[in-house]
């Protein structure tokens, strides 16, 4: 076996271990930084003369983070809640993550939340959906196509900061998009809604995003009077509340369209 017949095959042990280290961690998107600093770290310093080197040194830190992974999976009971407790508070507020937004974000605004710096965590959300806006726009268009029309006229009125306008459109099509699916009304009974999302929820990062609909809070559907962030679909769309055409209003509702498309989507697939 001549040098370049090795080379390849360490190369191919060694794509080989990775793929097998990394396989169980695919949730863990808090640790995905560490395997791509540790592989950029590596070959940015490859020679060839090297390469065998450089091969064992990037398997011993591949082993570290391993048994790091193992420690952390061990543990993942407890990140699993933790993460559903900031979903949950997150939805609270309002606020709804899609498939998307990674953990680490997840905990930052649930952290926001405990200190309660409401306006820091609106600010920080908004910005989540803006740097996610063209491809979570067309997730939902896509995933809704008979509802082009509008739900095309909600996110120009959106674009326009004509939220007056986006905010109610937002919330008939979140009603029609859930009767659609699931035959049931969001807004409407949202009993059958949480008897859905409990049937779905695990404690997995694919299913515990489910737990978000049993608070069903400022997006309720009976009149409310006019707390301070109540977003009442009742209240909006018959005249009760005339001040609700916000940034963050708008943004909240867009957040909340997204967040049933990805687990209406999940929960179909898993049916």
């Amino acid at each position: 076996m001549n040098k370049n017949e090795i080379l390849e095959k360490q190369l191919k042990d060694l794509t080989t271990h990775l793929q097998q280290v990394l396989k169980p961690a695919h949730q863990f998107d808090l640790h995905t930084n560490n395997i791509k600093n540790i592989l950029e770290s590596t070959f940015q310093q490859f020679e060839l003369n090297k390469t065998w080197h450089h091969l064992q040194d990037t398997l011993d830190k591949v082993n570290k983070w391993n048994a790091l992974m193992l420690s952390t999976l061990k543990l993942d009971n407890d990140y699993f809640l933790k993460l559903r407790e900031a979903i949950i508070s997150l939805s609270k507020f309002g606020w709804y993550i899609n498939y998307s937004t990674v953990p680490k974000d997840i905990f930052k605004a649930f952290q926001l939340i405990t200190s309660n710096d409401e306006v820091s965590l609106n600010d920080f959300m908004c910005k989540i959906i803006e740097l996610d806006y063209v491809q979570l726009k067309n997730n939902i268009l896509q995933d809704h196509g008979h509802r082009t029309e509008p739900l095309g006229a909600a996110f120009r009125a959106h674009e326009m900061q004509e939220y007056f306008l986006s905010v109610p459109v937002f919330l008939t099509q979140i009603d029609g998009i859930t009767h659609d699916a699931l035959n049931k009304h969001f807004f409407i009974k949202p009993e059958k809604i949480k008897k859905w999302a409990r049937e779905k929820e695990e404690e997995s990062m694919s299913k515990i995003m489910f737990a978000a609909l049993n608070e069903i809070t400022i997006f309720q559907a009976e009149s409310v009077p006019h707390n301070r962030g109540s977003i009442s679909r009742h209240s909006i769309l018959h005249g009760g509340n005339v001040s609700y055409g916000t940034r963050i209003n708008s943004y909240k509702v867009l957040s909340l369209l997204s967040y049933l498309t990805d687990i209406i989507s999940i929960g179909k697939r898993n049916s």
